[in-house]
């Protein structure tokens, strides 16, 4: 099972505010999950969402 993470987290992890988090979300550019009200965030998915979005810098 994978761990589950909530948006301060989140936030920690990429270096980013938690307001950015919460605005992504709303915008569903960053997979999510809702469980009742509560938003969570699968450790699996955030990584797989960095490595799709990883970009090279050009030489």
């Amino acid at each position: 099972m994978t761990t589950l993470l909530k948006a301060p987290e989140v936030a920690e992890r990429l270096k980013i505010s938690i307001k950015t988090v919460r605005k992504w979300t709303c915008e569903k550019k960053i997979p999510y999950i809702k469980i009742g009200s509560s938003v969570r965030f699968r450790e699996d998915d955030i990584e797989a969402w960095l490595i799709s979005h990883y970009k090279e810098a050009i030489s």
